[in-house]
């Protein structure tokens, strides 16, 4: 996908108020600042397992870009089948976040712990992690 077409994605999703965006296997290293605009996302997905085709489809990012953490309505971030290692503390700006799901992400996968996110998990959203679920 090249970068005018996720802009021009992107501003239709913010035009048309959309609640989920797909942009699994586009091969993306990186996202674009405006998709901090998007205030209605609900659920974001950058990779999943496709049952359909039999394999798996993400993007290259090796970061969650940082804003995505200004999505505050987002419930549901799929980053699985990328390279990301870390897991910012920004993460606990998502405070509606009850599903993330990692799979398939680097194995030296980290999530960092703070008061802050320490605080976010108390909800107890889900995190999936390659072949196990985890309920804090």
């Amino acid at each position: 996908m090249t970068d005018a077409e996720l802009l021009a994605i992107i501003a239709q999703a913010e035009r048309e108020g959309w609640t989920e965006l797909d942009l699994w296997g586009n091969d993306l290293e990186g996202l674009s600042s405006e998709i901090g605009r998007l205030q209605s996302l609900e659920k974001f997905i950058l990779g999943k397992f496709d049952y359909k085709e039999g394999k798996s489809k993400g993007n290259r990012l090796t970061s969650i870009p940082q804003e995505i953490f200004q999505l505050i309505n987002l419930k549901e971030l799929s980053i699985a089948f990328n390279k990301i290692t870390v897991i910012p503390d920004a993460i606990s700006n998502l405070a509606n976040l009850t599903t993330l799901d990692l799979n398939s992400n680097q194995k030296s996968l980290h999530l960092k712990s703070t008061k802050s996110n320490s605080a976010m998990m108390t909800d107890k959203p889900t995190l999936h992690k390659p072949y196990q679920q985890i309920n804090s």
